[in-house]
C-alpha cells in the first residue's frame, strides 16, 4: 500500500510540474526532472506489475553489447510504457533528456562506485538515472547535472 501512495503522490507531482512549466531557460531543467521522475514511476509500476525488481526482468533479457538506457527503453516499450523523452530517429532507441542527450543510466553499485550523492541514489532505487544537463557533461550528478532527488 505503501508502494501505491509513492506512485500516486510522483503522478500527481508530475501533472503539477508539467501544469506549472515557468518560460525561459529553466523549463529543459524542470521538464527533464519530471522525465526522470516519470521514469521512476514506470519502473515502480511494472516492479509491482510483476513482483520482481527492474535489474532481474532487464538481466532476464540482457545484452551485453547495449548499456542500460537502451537495455531499459527497450524492455519499457516492450511493456507498452509511453515515456515522451526517447528518441530512435534514425538511432538507437533510447531514453533522453529536454536537451537530447542520452540520460545517465546506471546500476546501484556503480553509482555507489561513482561516489553519487546519496540525494540522488534515494532510499533503495536498483537504477540511479540522471541527465549531464546543459553543459553535456557528465559529473556524476553534481554540478549542473540534472536528477530527480525523491524517495
Amino acid at each position: 500500500m505503501k508502494r501505491f501512495y509513492l506512485i500516486l503522490i510522483s503522478i500527481i507531482t508530475i501533472v503539477w510540474l508539467n501544469a506549472c512549466q515557468p518560460q525561459g531557460d529553466s523549463t529543459p531543467i524542470i521538464n527533464t526532472t519530471a522525465d526522470i521522475q516519470s521514469i521512476y514511476v514506470a519502473i515502480a509500476v511494472i516492479e509491482e506489475a510483476h513482483t520482481n525488481s527492474i535489474t532481474n526482468l532487464l538481466a532476464g533479457a540482457h545484452n551485453p553489447k547495449i548499456g542500460l538506457n537502451r537495455q531499459l527503453a527497450l524492455y519499457l516499450e516492450s511493456e507498452n510504457v509511453f515515456i515522451a523523452s526517447k528518441t530512435n530517429r534514425g538511432e538507437p532507441l533510447q531514453l533522453i533528456d529536454r536537451w537530447g542527450k542520452p540520460f545517465v543510466i546506471v546500476s546501484r553499485a556503480d553509482a555507489q562506485a561513482l561516489n553519487v550523492p546519496a540525494t540522488i541514489l534515494g532510499k533503495d532505487r536498483p537504477l540511479i538515472i540522471w541527465s549531464m544537463g546543459p553543459d553535456e557533461r557528465d559529473d556524476h550528478g553534481l554540478n549542473d547535472d540534472v536528477s530527480w532527488k525523491g524517495p
